[in-house]
């Protein structure tokens, strides 16, 4: 229901979920591991500040299992 109203108010979100699943495959529980949003607003602004540029991460910055930074 929360995602629900936070999208009908233009807000970008994204959640991502792991299910534990019993012997004979069906789903038993959701493991939700992180919940991300964002508005169009600041969509607009991160494309104004790198919007003709080339971003440099450097490699030694610790990541999660997805590959982003902590």
């Amino acid at each position: 229901m929360l995602l629900y109203y936070l999208e009908s108010y233009n807000v970008h979100v994204v959640v991502d979920e792991q299910y534990i699943v019993d012997k004979e495959g069906n789903k038993k529980d959701r493991i939700i591991q992180c919940i991300v949003w964002w508005t169009l607003e600041q969509i607009r602004m991160a494309r104004k500040f790198v919007l003709d540029m080339i971003t440099e991460t450097n490699g030694t910055f610790n990541t999660n299992e997805k590959h982003l930074l902590l």
